[in-house]
C-alpha cells in the first residue's frame, strides 16, 4: 500500500492477474468500484501476468482497466490492519457461507446481508456492482487445491456464474 488513499490489489480478469495499486482518493475501495459514474479503475504500479504463468508480460506506472471487465479484486493482507474501515464496511450485518462461481474460478466464504434471505434477493436488491466475500478461499477450476486465500475478495457481479448459499 503506497498511502492511506491507496489499496494494493491483485486484479484478476478474464486471461491476466494484474498486481498494482489504486488509488481510492479516500474512498472505501468497495465505494470506488461500485461508483457506476466511473467505467475505469486506474491504479499504479502495475505488473501484468497471464492467469497461470509466473513471468510478467508487462510491467507499467500507470494503466487504465475497465471495471466491466474485473472478474475479482483481491485485497493485499497488508491493505486491511488499522484500515478495515477505508476499504469495506464493517456494519454488523446477518453473515452466510456462499459458493461463487466464475468463468474460470470459485471463490468461497462470507457475503454480509442486510435482510436478503436467499441468492436471487441479495444479488438483485442488496449486492451492488461488486460484492465483497470475506474470509474467502480461491479455487482454480482446473485444479483441486485452493490457490488463494484472502480476508476480502471483491467479486464483480456481472462475472458471477451462479452464487449459492451454503447450508
Amino acid at each position: 500500500m503506497n498511502s492511506r488513499s491507496s489499496a494494493s490489489v491483485v486484479v484478476v480478469l478474464s486471461h491476466y492477474i494484474l498486481k498494482c495499486d489504486v488509488p481510492t482518493k479516500g474512498l472505501r475501495l468497495l465505494d470506488f468500484l461500485n461508483d457506476r459514474n466511473v467505467n475505469f479503475m486506474q491504479v499504479e504500479n502495475g505488473t501484468l501476468f497471464r492467469r497461470n504463468d509466473a513471468e510478467p508480460v508487462a510491467s507499467s506506472s500507470q494503466t487504465l482497466v475497465v471495471k466491466d471487465n474485473i472478474e475479482m479484486v483481491v485485497l493485499a493482507e497488508e491493505t486491511r490492519p488499522g484500515n478495515r474501515g477505508l476499504f469495506y464496511a464493517t456494519v454488523g450485518k446477518r453473515t452466510v457461507s456462499v459458493i461463487v462461481s466464475l468463468p474460470v474460478s470459485v471463490v468461497e466464504g462470507t457475503v454480509h446481508l442486510k435482510s436478503a434471505k436467499d441468492p436471487n434477493s441479495f444479488l438483485t436488491l442488496e449486492a451492488g456492482a461488486f460484492v465483497p466475500v470475506t474470509n474467502a478461499t480461491i479455487h482454480q477450476l482446473s485444479t483441486a487445491t485452493p490457490i488463494l486465500k484472502a480476508s476480502v475478495v471483491i467479486v464483480n457481479k456481472s462475472a458471477v456464474s451462479s452464487l449459492s448459499f451454503a447450508s
